[in-house]
């Protein structure tokens, strides 16, 4: 669902106008298929005069660097994608501005709707829609956005705005037959690097946990080059900023955890590994951290945020839900490897599971783990006494 947040500038002193009016506006907008609008957030502005320029047909417009520096710059560190700035009629004869001010910019660069609109209270449309029942804010606000949603998602379809609006005299209509992308799930959602693809796996896996792993070398390039060199591999890094880099998709067993020594009980119950039945390869996805200097004791905000994002991509597609029970540190499997990546794991169940519950799952995941340890030691004793 596209969330479209819009910020109003505005010379108005008065903004029970807007605000009643802005709702003529939401409930157009709310037309569109896999859009939700958001309310409204307006600032007053005063003792503005806008930076013009004279374009090629000799009219005075408003100049968009000087937008950008006032209003989008503002609107964007507030998390809006829409900013307005919205003035009346007598300032924009005092700007000397033309009289079609109104206008609209998308770019894709900063995925940002800008337009600005010039209506006073209660005024009618212009001249130009033969259905003057809409007044001119609202019209001038739905006909904007209806160019910036036309540029962004039906990019084929630049003339409707102006045929709906001039010539079927139907601007709402317009909104009906727009969509915006719906969501991508999964790992299609993700952005995901794949450079360094490998060929150090064994075909397919069982997904059902994941095995969390700091790295050798220093940053992306050094731990490929000493995975390369030590014939391993992990199906995911994670960088400093939370990029993540694709090694060996999920569907695979990577080789990154296939030595066991001492593991805890936890990984003994979860893996079989008395009995050594199960290989953590094969039943796991193996995301690493890198780091530019080495090992650090305490993940990025970025990396643990990429971390949750592609756990739940990967759950989203295989229908696994990761929690504190199946994510695992690699030391909790080998036991000589470093500490720290405890600590990593600490921070991205913390991150899934919250401070506030956290206390209450891990009590539960204990009990549940201590009955199934004392059933697997009853198997063995039983397997052994079988055996003799």
């Amino acid at each position: 669902m596209k969330q479209i947040k819009t910020l109003v500038f505005t010379t108005e002193r008065d903004l029970d106008w807007l605000i009643e009016d802005e709702k003529e506006i939401v409930a157009t907008l709310d037309d569109v298929k896999n859009v939700e609008i958001e309310t409204f957030q307006y600032v007053t502005v005063d003792d503005l005069t806008p930076v013009t320029y004279v374009n090629s047909e000799g009219n005075t417009k408003i100049s968009q660097a000087w937008f950008d520096d006032n209003f989008t710059s503002k609107a964007r560190d507030g998390g809006f994608n829409a900013v307005c700035f919205h003035f009346n009629r007598k300032e924009r004869r005092k700007w000397k501005l033309a009289a079609t001010i109104n206008g609209s910019y998308y770019r894709d660069t900063d995925k940002v709707w800008e337009f600005w609109v010039c209506a006073d209270k209660n005024q009618r449309s212009t001249n130009q829609q033969k259905d003057r029942s809409i007044k001119q804010y609202p019209r001038v606000f739905i006909h904007e956005f209806g160019h910036g949603f036309i540029h962004a998602w039906h990019p084929n379809r630049r003339d409707d705005v102006h045929e709906y609006d001039y010539e079927k005299d139907d601007i709402k209509a317009l909104f009906k037959t727009l969509e915006a992308p719906a969501d991508k799930k999964g790992l299609d959602g993700l952005t995901i690097d794949k450079r360094y693809d490998m060929q150090n796996f064994w075909a397919g896996n069982d997904p059902r946990s994941i095995m969390l792993h700091t790295t050798g070398g220093k940053g992306v390039v050094g731990a490929v080059q000493t995975l390369l060199a030590r014939g391993l591999s992990y199906n995911y890094l994670i960088d400093e900023v939370g990029n993540i880099y694709q090694l060996v998709h999920y569907n695979n067993s990577a080789w990154h955890a296939g030595v066991i020594k001492n593991p805890t009980v936890r990984a003994q119950v979860f893996y079989k590994t008395l009995r050594n039945e199960d290989n953590p390869n094969r039943n796991s996805v193996g995301i690493a951290y890198t780091y530019p200097n080495g090992d650090i004791s305490v993940l990025s905000d970025s990396a643990v945020d990429s971390t949750i994002k592609l756990m739940k991509a990967i759950g989203f597609e295989t229908g696994v839900r990761y929690t504190a029970e199946n994510i695992f540190a690699h030391r909790e499997v080998t036991s000589d490897k470093p500490a720290i990546v405890l600590g990593y794991r600490e921070q991205v169940v913390e991150a899934i599971v919250g401070d506030k519950d956290e206390k209450d799952v891990k009590e539960k995941a204990r009990l549940q783990l201590l009955l199934q340890y004392l059933q697997l030691k009853v198997q063995l004793l039983l397997l052994q006494l079988k055996l003799k």
